[in-house]
Formats: C-alpha cells, sequence, structure tokens
C-alpha cells in the first residue's frame, strides 16, 4: 500500500488531528471482482412460471400494506393506490394469511383517522364537571385525630380501681382420674363376676379343637 501522508486538516473545519490509522483507513482500495467458478453439473433453468406458492409468499403482510395505504393516501395517485389495493386483496386471499388468521374483511369502508367530535350533551357535560370539581378538591389527611385527655385526677382516686384489676383471678381445679366419681378401677373386680357359674356351653366352646393329622 505504501507510506500514508498525513493530510493537515483544515482548522475551521477540523480543529482537532487525524490519527494515522484513519488515514490508513480512507485511502481507496482496488476491489476485483472474481468470475464465479462453473458448476460440476449444469443447472437447468425452467421456462415455466412460478407455482402460485412462491407468488403467494412473495407478498408483503397485509398490515404493511395498510400502513403504505395511510401513510400514502394524500401522496399517491389514485391508479397508483388501486394498485396497491389489488395487491393487497391478493395478499389477503393466500392461504398464508389463513394459515396466520390474519384475514382482513375488505367491504368494510375505511374509517378516516379526522374523526368529527360530535357534541356531548348536557348530562355528559355536568358529569365531566362533577368529576373536575371532585378532582380539584385537595387531598384529605388521613392522619388520625389526636387523642383528647381528660382532667388530671390524684392517684388516691385510682387506687380502688388498681386494688380491683391485682386481685388474682378464681381458677377452677380438676381432681385426678383416680379420684372421679365415674373412674373405674381396671385392676379391681367386680364382686359379682366371682359368683358367675360357667355353663356347659361355654366349656365346650373354650374347649380346643384336636386338629387332624395326615399319618
Amino acid at each position: 500500500m505504501g507510506k500514508v501522508k498525513y493530510d493537515p486538516p483544515n482548522p475551521p473545519q477540523y480543529p482537532y488531528k487525524i490519527s494515522k490509522r484513519l488515514n490508513i483507513l480512507s485511502v481507496p482500495r482496488r476491489i476485483i471482482y472474481e468470475l464465479p467458478l462453473p458448476l460440476p453439473k449444469p443447472v437447468n433453468i425452467s421456462s415455466e412460471p412460478c407455482p402460485d406458492r412462491i407468488v403467494d409468499v412473495a407478498y408483503p403482510y397485509n398490515r404493511q400494506f395498510l400502513l403504505v395505504r395511510k401513510m400514502y393516501r394524500d401522496r399517491f395517485s389514485a391508479e397508483r393506490m388501486d394498485c396497491i389495493f389489488k395487491m393487497l386483496e391478493r395478499s389477503n386471499a393466500t392461504c398464508y394469511s389463513k394459515y396466520a388468521n390474519c384475514v382482513l374483511d375488505l367491504k368494510k369502508k375505511e374509517v378516516r383517522d379526522a374523526k368529527v367530535k360530535k357534541g356531548i350533551s348536557a348530562n355528559e357535560r355536568a358529569r365531566r364537571l362533577a368529576y373536575l370539581n371532585e378532582m380539584a378538591r385537595p387531598r384529605r389527611d388521613f392522619k388520625p385525630e389526636r387523642i383528647k385527655r381528660g382532667r388530671r385526677k390524684p392517684l388516691e382516686e385510682f387506687l380502688p380501681r388498681l386494688t380491683e384489676l391485682a386481685v388474682l383471678p378464681e381458677f377452677r381445679t380438676y381432681k385426678p382420674l383416680d379420684q372421679q366419681p365415674w373412674y373405674k378401677d381396671p385392676i379391681k373386680v367386680s364382686p359379682y363376676a366371682l359368683k358367675y357359674k360357667i355353663s356347659k356351653r361355654m366349656i365346650e366352646l373354650a374347649t380346643p379343637k384336636k386338629i387332624p393329622t395326615n399319618d
């Protein structure tokens, strides 16, 4: 590339020093475009038109068409706007718009941006004024009010009440289980059980059965 010379900057336009790296980067380079190498196999270019699937994919999104119509509505001619509308219709009729669930209803009338403001009724005006008056009021102070103290009294007047509060409350005492009237001692045997006479049927049921053995 060779040695790069410093270009003295013009003080009114460049009141600073240009570095050496910027001077090197500012030198234009000679770009050599190399031809592509021949392919190993020839490519058969079809003379048939592109299928509808490829044409449908080439259309922009419907939203982009709507933005273009809205931006250039007053700048483009009527013929050009009709061409954009036809492209919008074709893009809207593709299967990709149906798959994306962004199909538009183009039969509806286009709503202008500059809408005519309608006059408000008397009731609506009164409601708005009441709201503005409510919002214009100063904010309420939600701090708790100061507790008003009563007149001062000597300590001797509070002694009866303090004595009443200092008395211990009455506690209910519970007896142990073995001292309760409904308690039954599990070790003690009832006297009626000692007089019981076993019957023959009970003796028969209490006798263990003989298990047969296979000898």
